[in-house]
């Protein structure tokens, strides 16, 4: 591992302790941790938060995650018009904790308790669409999807801790786009729902 890259690691991990104890805001700390993002300039943020049945906000978890190699080849085959170049819409969860790396093609851990990966679509339920975020410089492309594990879901009793997009909703099969490592096990149980927002920004 590089110099470069434990002083960069060491920087990040600060950011995230003050979005944590709340002194930096999450648009503060995206705009921040962007400006040192994937080099072929995407970057990516899941936002987790759950809610209790009543519907109360519980916990926020913010942070941001790695594309994977098989994310960066997908774009750059769009781009080339090589082969065939899938979409990212489904969402795996799981209870690993080793860190997202590059390289990585799996979750560690994928939870299989429901029939499928999920399915996102766009925030709150409605259409998937490309926004012009112009909240804090620099100005990015946005695409948000949107995942909710309900009361009855079947991962009930399991814990969410990585999460990644990938092209297929079938388990053990196609590409994942990316991952994160959250920094904290959460407990999925039939009292809560947790909702999943992934932002990619270009």
């Amino acid at each position: 591992m590089s110099e470069l890259t434990v002083v960069e690691q060491a920087r990040q991990e600060a950011l995230r302790k003050r979005l944590e104890d709340g002194t930096l805001s999450p648009e503060e700390y995206l705009a921040d941790v962007s400006h040192s993002g994937d080099k072929n300039g995407l970057y990516g943020q899941f936002r987790v938060m759950v809610h209790d049945k009543d519907g109360n906000l519980v916990s926020e978890t913010v942070d941001h995650n790695v594309i994977t190699d098989g994310g960066r080849t997908n774009q750059l085959s769009q781009w080339g018009g090589i082969g065939s170049p899938v979409s990212f819409t489904k969402l795996g969860v799981g209870s690993g904790s080793t860190a997202a790396a590059a390289t990585d093609t799996v979750l560690q851990t994928e939870l299989t308790g429901n029939a499928n990966r999920k399915t996102c679509t766009g925030l709150a339920g409605g259409s998937v669409v490309i926004v012009n975020d112009t909240s804090i410089p620099p100005y990015r492309k946005r695409l948000d999807l949107e995942a909710v594990y309900g009361l009855a879901d079947g991962n009930n009793g399991s814990n969410f801790r990585e999460l990644g997009l990938f092209s297929s909703a079938t388990f053990a099969s196609g590409t994942m786009a990316n991952r994160i490592v959250l920094p904290a096990d959460i407990g999925k149980t039939a009292s809560n729902t947790i909702t999943i927002v992934v932002s990619i920004y270009h």
